[in-house]
């Protein structure tokens, strides 16, 4: 799934239709590797399926996780036209994911921010 972490990230900074396509090719290679599993659920769980985390250089929201639910459900559509669907998110308390962000970007990237300066931006 690496290559599609890749790509996600890629269209949540470009947002172009190039990337979106890569994107949405990169998670149909993802289920065609799939072993097949009848009768079995499946659960697909990465924060990544919607691109960089907020505060990652220019970006503030996740308004491209749509866009991408929306190519994934396809490819989905395409290899199993008759199974049911299910996305679901759940969510934490601000402060705690704010400090959860800001360390996460403090390790993978060169961001120099304080706590307290990267919570008010």
């Amino acid at each position: 799934m690496q290559d599609l972490m890749h790509a996600t990230r890629g269209y949540s900074t470009w947002r172009d239709n190039l990337t979106l396509i890569k994107a949405a090719t990169r998670f149909g290679a993802v289920l065609d590797d799939l072993v097949t599993m009848p009768k079995r659920a499946l659960l697909l769980s990465a924060e990544k399926f919607s691109g960089h985390m907020q505060g990652r250089g220019d970006l503030a929201d996740y308004s491209t996780t749509p866009i991408l639910l929306s190519r994934y459900c396809d490819e989905i559509t395409a290899r199993f036209p008759n199974i049911e669907q299910v996305i679901y998110f759940s969510t934490r308390a601000p402060e705690s994911w704010l400090q959860s962000a800001y360390w996460e970007h403090v390790k993978s990237s060169s961001m120099a921010l304080d706590y307290y300066a990267f919570a008010k931006t």
